[in-house]
């Protein structure tokens, strides 16, 4: 069969669909990727078809603006009108974006289709070919309707009741979205809002999360289901410098601290903090910096260790604490690997 595999946004959101095409293509599939310009290279030397979306969008949200509404501490007038400016800027961006995914579906004419919650062609692609597409999320809280738990993107528990609606609320969003980027290039073809609304449900869904972590609810229609993160294997041919090597070697019990690529307006500052303790502690410690929340400090003691980027599976295993964002493949891989977290 013909796979198309399409996600937007950072790296958290394209790595389960690399472990997905890893896995199809050692089946005897043929595969496709399609993810934003920034992350082709981690498709290097997997063999397989790949294709560059719009660069824009992640730029938009690594950019100034986007770092304040997403890592800031700002209020709540400046988070409106920054939202606003964001919103103008990514018109043009999503348009783009959907008429990519339109034509490379059409040229590439996959027999099923699998795409991220921002790669929304997907829904339309469902509509006009039911049983072709099939929505693929790390992230919980998305669509169908968890009472103990509001939609992901209001991030609060406003009760069983309030929880409900947002999920309303945030699908209609997602269809007004989908109306936005679509309209200019004429994707739509007679789908209304209604359409819309109604096939968004009706999308097969998968939430590549563990069921211990998010597990399925009854009310959940068969087509939903919860079946375990997806991770590839990072290691490959990974050689760890010296010093590292040394680091480990050195010390018993390792605390790993890592933000991923959460956005940080005052890195320097909040390192600062985490340093000061874990040194006046005595607590061995290997700091990710990666492209995060965290930057490396000069004159530091022996007890800590910086790093710009390591295979997770080869670094867990060996150190016993962790403390980082919350992201999808960082929880995972830390209890996957027994490691207290934080």
């Amino acid at each position: 069969m013909k796979y198309l595999l399409t996600s937007i946004g950072t790296r958290g959101d394209i790595e389960p669909f690399i472990a997905l095409a890893v896995l199809l293509k050692k089946q005897g599939h043929q595969v496709k990727v399609a993810c934003p310009e920034q992350y082709l290279y981690l498709l290097d030397g997997l063999g397989m078809k790949s294709f560059g979306l719009d660069r824009r969008f992640v730029e938009l949200i690594e950019s100034e603006e986007g770092r304040q509404v997403m890592g800031g501490k700002i209020n709540f007038f400046k988070r409106v009108t920054l939202l606003i400016s964001l919103y103008k800027k990514s018109l043009s961006i999503n348009r783009n974006l959907m008429l990519q995914q339109a034509q490379l579906t059409k040229e590439f004419n996959p027999d099923q289709l699998i795409f991220s919650s921002k790669a929304l062609y997907g829904v339309i692609h469902h509509a006009k070919n039911g049983g072709r597409a099939i929505w693929l999320t790390p992230i919980p809280c998305m669509i169908h309707v968890n009472e103990d738990f509001a939609n992901i993107g209001f991030k609060v528990n406003l009760g069983k009741f309030l929880n409900k609606m947002t999920y309303a609320l945030a699908n209609a969003a997602i269809v007004k979205s989908i109306k936005q980027s679509s309209k200019q290039n004429n994707l739509l073809q007679g789908l209304n809002g209604i359409n819309l609304k109604r096939k968004l449900k009706e999308i097969p869904m998968i939430y590549s999360i563990s069921p211990l972590l998010y597990s399925r609810k009854d009310q959940w229609p068969d087509h939903v289901k919860v079946l375990g993160y997806l991770e590839r294997d990072k290691q490959l041919n990974y050689q760890p410098p010296i010093e590292l090597a040394n680091f480990i070697k050195k010390h018993r019990r390792i605390l790993f601290l890592t933000f991923g690529s959460m956005e940080n307006l005052e890195p320097s500052r909040n390192i600062q903090a985490f340093v000061d303790l874990l040194e006046e502690l005595k607590i061995p410690t290997i700091i990710n910096c990666a492209n995060g929340g965290l930057k490396e400090l000069k004159n530091v003691g022996k007890n800590i260790h910086y790093l710009h980027g390591i295979p997770y599976d080869w670094i867990l295993p060996k150190i016993y604490a962790i403390i980082h964002h919350g992201g999808a493949g960082t929880t995972h891989l830390g209890l996957k690997y027994a490691c207290p977290t934080m």
